[in-house]
């Protein structure tokens, strides 16, 4: 049995030509999440030059995303990330992120229920999490996958898994991730949560 939601809104394609240089992904996720046009989601972080020369960093989407809330297009935002600032930037709840999987997947689908899109730097080659994250996805959905085993006889394994949507062209645009699978191979534990105001 699985138990799963997922949210229904997805990051918009990529323009082509793209708007920055770099990429779009980052407008593309907030434009999606927001209903709102790509123009719109780069307007949200107009003051930062940065993002208008290279696409929405980490720091910039937290911006958009704070002056979106103060635009009333969203109504909740949780920019304060379960990450402790130390010489690590992996260190979440105070041990790497991709050894604390379960405990960031019921922080994340707590978020999911509640009607949150997550934005997550990732790497986009999926070289690991120490790398650092060049690429916004956003997480649209959280389920519970039970696996069976063929032994022990009639094992299960319940695997979390989150619904990742991708901007780029190169890349399925949704697709269902292992939690683990994602932290240890993209990153991503640095979500920030946002719940757009639906009309």
């Amino acid at each position: 049995m699985t138990v799963q939601i997922a949210l229904e809104r997805r990051a918009l394609p990529q323009p082509t030509p793209h708007v920055v240089p770099d990429g779009d992904c980052g407008a593309c996720c907030l434009a999606g999440a927001l209903g709102v046009s790509i123009e719109m989601a780069y307007s949200l972080a107009a003051a930062d030059e940065h993002a208008r020369r290279y696409g929405l960093s980490w720091p910039n989407m937290r911006q958009a995303l704070c002056n979106a809330k103060a635009r009333g297009l969203i109504d909740r935002l949780i920019d304060d990330v379960p990450i402790w600032p130390v010489w690590a930037g992996t260190a979440t709840w105070g041990a790497p992120s991709w050894e604390m999987a379960y405990q960031w997947f019921g922080y994340v689908r707590m978020a999911i229920d509640a009607g949150y899109y997550g934005f997550a730097a990732v790497d986009h080659a999926r070289g690991g999490p120490l790398v650092s994250g060049d690429h916004f996805v956003i997480i649209c959905g959280a389920r519970e996958k039970e696996v069976h085993h063929p032994a022990p006889r009639n094992a299960t394994e319940i695997v979390p898994e989150i619904l990742v949507s991708c901007s780029s062209a190169s890349t399925s645009a949704e697709e269902w991730v292992e939690v683990e699978s994602f932290l240890t191979r993209r990153g991503g534990y640095n979500v920030l949560l946002a719940r757009p105001r639906i009309p």
